[in-house]
């Protein structure tokens, strides 16, 4: 039987992840974070043993979020396989557009925590081939021969478009990522 988290747990979390994201983990100190989400220490600690713990819980939580709103894009309906691949870039060249943004979370911390074994690390990594591998899939099924090539390929797209589009401030690294993205599909003759 699972216990439902704390309100405690849950604000912490909230606070922590919109921290990291807008300063960066490694800026943000547990101090900072206990002020801002109105918490005592003791009471961060009950829930996260560590900082590192309360990292991995705010890129598994990010990830989980990813993955169900990416798993909805790729089984959209009666669209074809392609369409669904080039709608990735456009939907997240649309998150772009907000405010506030500043990259991919993975990204970020996979280049702030420079230790791979790190759990934030590891979850960071296992993010990228949950999206490499569902290219892949929807590559399998427009038909495309080595899909698994074609889905490095497009997550190098996707990567490079957070990169430039947090660097630019603007949403063209996505739009270009997405013609690009569908001059490969053309070359494969899908």
């Amino acid at each position: 039987m699972t216990v439902p988290a704390s309100a405690a747990r849950e604000r912490i979390l909230e606070t922590a992840s919109r921290l990291f994201y807008e300063r960066g983990i490694r800026a943000v100190g547990v101090d900072t974070i206990v002020a801002e989400a109105n918490v005592a220490k003791t009471t961060l600690y009950q829930h996260f043993k560590t900082k590192d713990d309360l990292i991995e819980a705010y890129l598994q939580a990010s990830d989980q979020n990813l993955r169900a709103w990416f798993a909805t894009l790729l089984d959209a309906g009666d669209d074809p396989p392609e369409e669904r691949l080039l709608a990735v870039f456009r939907q997240m060249g649309d998150w772009v557009a907000r405010a506030g943004f500043r990259g991919c979370g993975f990204i970020n911390a996979s280049l702030e925590l420079a230790d791979r074994t790190h759990p934030g690390s590891v979850v960071a990594a296992s993010h990228k081939d949950f999206v490499r591998d569902g290219f892949a899939a929807l590559a399998r099924e427009a038909g495309v021969t080595d899909p698994d090539r074609l889905a490095r390929e497009l997550l190098v797209l996707l990567d490079g478009a957070f990169a430039g589009a947090a660097m630019q401030g603007a949403v063209a690294p996505f739009e270009t990522a997405e013609r690009a993205a569908a001059l490969l599909l053309r070359a494969r003759g899908v």
